[in-house]
């Protein structure tokens, strides 16, 4: 049995694998930018060939105000001959090592099982609100007056108003051209609509959308609002498709103002998690994590973790100037927890808070915990892109 990076000899194996693994036997017929597809691919080979394979996407993402490197895991597979034997399991743990040479110190994936890979240190993160609602029950807005439908001349100021919205919440990923594409396509069929909210020439909003198939429903695709009028104004134009629209639904994070300004029977409203998400690295994590400059003191905290044991022990913390400083240390943890909690925490969402009310966090002492809650609290989990 071999582990190795993927390269271009090996796309064909990788159809064929991906063929059985994901589409029920549907050929994947080559395409021109499929070797986009290889910087952070592994395999796993056996003598009859490629048997599993996986990759860690390199994304940078908005933590905040910060932007660090995140590994998303994507396209894990293995052929069902050679299921539970854990080749699946060897090419995580291959991944954990690649983003810790790569830098990339968080890591996020969208599971089939969350509790298949909770095994390799992720675990849920952040809430969001799907909403379901019919269009006649979506206010009437004045608002709605401001919003007039995009051009390419607009696709600059959508942009920045992404990546000023982005920088209110932890995750959301820094777009290429490519990614923008893929929201904004004018080559799209159904056609994809597009609407900016602009009151006194200020640009705070933009709407994507496309049809449903029937009558019955609608799925928005993008609302960014940076403001409340911004936010009704959107509300106001969908109110307006009540002729051509059952009812939207569309996600929304956590701290999102629906309920605030319209609230019926018929808003139905369900709570998901986010996605997974994991620390790939505590030292540099830590160590690169802007907080609070009134948060000071030190604190020693133990982490379990047996898929990436490079973070597995006991670290010491001193907090100063918005900064931390991490090191080993030999002395007792004054904080007790798995790199499940651990992620979770450093994430924001469930809090630390919430995780010690669970019983996920052992505390010996107070203020020690107290610190380290108020390190790493901070915006909500949110991100608007699936890889």
């Amino acid at each position: 049995m071999e582990i190795r990076s993927l390269s271009q000899d090996d796309l064909d194996q990788g159809r064929a694998l991906a063929s059985i693994a994901f589409s029920r036997g549907r050929r994947k017929t080559p395409k021109p930018d499929d070797e986009r597809h290889l910087p952070g691919a592994y395999g796993l080979f056996d003598e009859r060939g490629l048997q599993a394979a996986a990759r860690a996407i390199p994304f940078e993402v908005y933590f905040g105000e910060q932007v660090v490197k995140m590994g998303g895991v994507a396209d894990v597979m293995c052929h069902p001959a050679s299921r539970r034997r854990g080749y699946a399991g060897a090419l995580v743990r291959r991944l954990l090592e690649h983003m810790k040479e790569e830098g990339q110190t968080l890591s996020c994936l969208y599971p089939f099982s969350y509790a298949y890979y909770r095994k390799f240190g992720w675990d849920w993160i952040g809430r969001h609100f799907m909403y379901n609602i019919g269009s006649g029950n979506l206010p009437h807005s004045p608002q709605a007056s401001h919003v007039h439908p995009a051009d390419p001349a607009d696709h600059s100021t959508i942009q920045a108003i992404y990546n000023q919205y982005a920088r209110r919440y932890r995750g959301c990923i820094i777009r290429d051209e490519r990614a923008w594409n893929g929201v904004i396509n004018q080559e799209s069929d159904p056609i994809t609509f597009v609407y900016l909210f602009e009151a006194e020439d200020e640009p705070s909003g933009y709407l994507v959308f496309q049809f449903g198939d029937e009558y019955k429903l609608t799925s928005i695709r993008e609302m960014v609002a940076l403001t409340s009028d911004a936010y009704r104004g959107f509300l106001g134009l969908l109110r307006h498709h009540d002729m051509q629209v059952g009812a939207f639904e569309w996600s929304a994070p956590s701290d999102d103002v629906l309920w605030d300004i319209t609230m019926e029977h018929e808003v139905k409203t369900r709570i998901h998690p986010m996605t997974m998400g994991r620390v790939v690295d505590v030292e540099a994590a830590l160590s690169w994590l802007a907080i609070n400059p009134a948060v000071e003191g030190r604190f020693r905290i133990s982490v379990q973790d047996e898929a990436a044991p490079w973070n597995g022990r006991c670290w010491e913390m001193e907090m100063g100037e918005g900064r931390i400083q991490v090191k080993p240390t030999a002395h007792e943890a004054e904080i007790e927890l798995d790199i499940q909690s651990f992620s979770q925490a450093f994430w924001g969402v469930p809090s630390s808070a919430e995780l010690r009310h669970a019983g996920r966090i052992g505390v010996h002492d107070e203020k020690a915990f107290q610190l380290m809650a108020a390190a790493l609290s901070g915006p909500p989990v949110w991100t608007m892109d699936g890889f």
